[in-house]
Order: C-alpha cells, then sequence, then structure tokens
C-alpha cells in the first residue's frame, strides 16, 4: 500500500528534476543590461553610520539601511530621520586632562560633581 502512494510522487519527482529549470535562453542585450543594472547599484553612496564617524565601529553591528535598500525604507527621507553623533569619536576629540595625584574628577557638566575612581564606597549625589 506504501509503495502505491510513494511510487507516483517519487516519479513525478525525478521527472521535474531532469527537465529544466527554464526553456528560454538569455539575450548578450539582455546580460549587458544586467551588468549595467549591477554597476549602477554599486555607484550609489553608501549611507554614513554617524555624522561624525563613516563606518560600522563593531563587527556585530549593522549597518543603516541605504534609501530604497529594503522595502520598508523605500520612501524613507532619511534626511529627516534622526542620526546622532557617535559618542566613540566625541570622546576621541575631547584632549587627554593630567591630574595631581591619585584621583580623578569629573568636572560635573551636567551632574553634581564627583570622583571617577572612588574606590569602594558608592556615589552619593545631593540634589
Amino acid at each position: 500500500m506504501l509503495g502505491r502512494r510513494a511510487l507516483p510522487t517519487l516519479s513525478k519527482a525525478l521527472k521535474n528534476l531532469a527537465r529544466p529549470a527554464s526553456t528560454s535562453s538569455a539575450s548578450p542585450a539582455a546580460v549587458k543590461a544586467n551588468h549595467q543594472a549591477i554597476a549602477t547599484k554599486k555607484d550609489t553612496p553608501v549611507t554614513q553610520q554617524a555624522p561624525n564617524y563613516p563606518t560600522t565601529w563593531s563587527t556585530s553591528q549593522r549597518p543603516r539601511p541605504a534609501p530604497g535598500s529594503e522595502p520598508r525604507f523605500e520612501q524613507t527621507n532619511t534626511a529627516l530621520q534622526p542620526n546622532a553623533l557617535s559618542a566613540m569619536e566625541l570622546i576621541a576629540q575631547e584632549p587627554i586632562r593630567l591630574v595631581h595625584g591619585r584621583k580623578a574628577v569629573c568636572d560635573g557638566g551636567t551632574h553634581p560633581s564627583s570622583p571617577v575612581s572612588g574606590g569602594l564606597h558608592s556615589l552619593t549625589y545631593l540634589l
């Protein structure tokens, strides 16, 4: 009984494997047009990861999607999207400050001044 069911299915699968996938042959004009389309796609500008850093900074980080790269971003104006600056580049631009002694202190730009390497005790902020 199993043979009656399996044999027609198997023969149909073998026939499909034996026949060619396509009956048409590619014309030289079609091949040339395809190569030109691929060449123009390579010439499209690459979207920067951040305004101050051109590429990804981690091996596991995905690059920003370019306009038209996916259907989701096809009609998205990337100039209007948030594009934060790279913190890695901002820190690299910050000058090195030498300190006298063994304790470095944050200058308190947006928070109260506190020791950076204060040891094992916890930091307390007075508001």
